[in-house]
């Protein structure tokens, strides 16, 4: 990894100050995408990102913050009530509390809806969080079932990450081993091995 360039740091920061004042929302968000691509996360800032969390409504500023805070894992936690509070609006406030808690308990209750509306991203949370969202199945199954092969791709990855507990869409899975797209049909192969542990094929 390379060392960040703290003099672009200083400047980045002072540009992230400067639209917050300013209010331009269009040159804020630009700002905020430079940061996350740029990788760097002084601790210094997250004041400014728990600002922007509370003091902002616009969709995508909360986003590209949400995927910042993200980054810094536990040390972020003060930004952690305002995530929940918003994690009605979008997805990235639960990808961002998941990356600073770990907890479950505070991602899944609102996850259901968001596996239906956000199906990449969302099942891409479940492959991380594993068996404990067990519950989220019924709501997988659903995405199987649409043309879409990206999101079926990821419905399928999801259930073998949760395993076992989602032994219900062993039927489904077993009909797209002969999909036509040959990466759902080896993930959908992969999910059964992954869902059979302990279970009959």
């Amino acid at each position: 990894m390379t060392k960040p360039n703290y003099t672009n740091a200083a400047e980045m920061e002072r540009n992230l100050r400067r639209h917050m004042k300013s209010g331009n929302t269009k040159a804020l968000v630009h700002q905020l995408v430079m940061i996350r691509i740029s990788g760097i996360r002084p601790l210094s800032w997250l004041p400014l990102f728990q600002e922007l969390l509370e003091k902002r409504r616009n969709d995508d500023i909360i986003r590209h913050t949400c995927v910042i805070v993200e980054d810094y894992g536990s040390k972020a936690e003060r930004c952690l009530p305002r995530l929940i509070e918003l994690s009605d609006r979008c997805i990235a406030p639960i990808d961002a509390v998941w990356a600073i808690t770990k907890d479950c308990r505070l991602v899944l209750p609102q996850m259901g809806r968001y596996v239906e509306r956000f199906p990449e991203e969302a099942c891409d949370l479940i492959c991380q969080i594993g068996p404990d969202a067990a519950d989220l199945v019924p709501h997988i199954i659903k995405v199987l079932g649409r043309d879409d092969w990206d999101e079926m791709w990821a419905a399928v990855d999801a259930l073998g990450a949760i395993g076992p507990k989602a032994s219900v869409a062993l039927p489904i899975l077993r009909k797209l081993r002969k999909h036509k797209s040959g990466v759902i049909s080896s993930r959908a192969t992969i999910a059964i091995a992954s869902i059979a542990q302990g279970n009959e094929i």
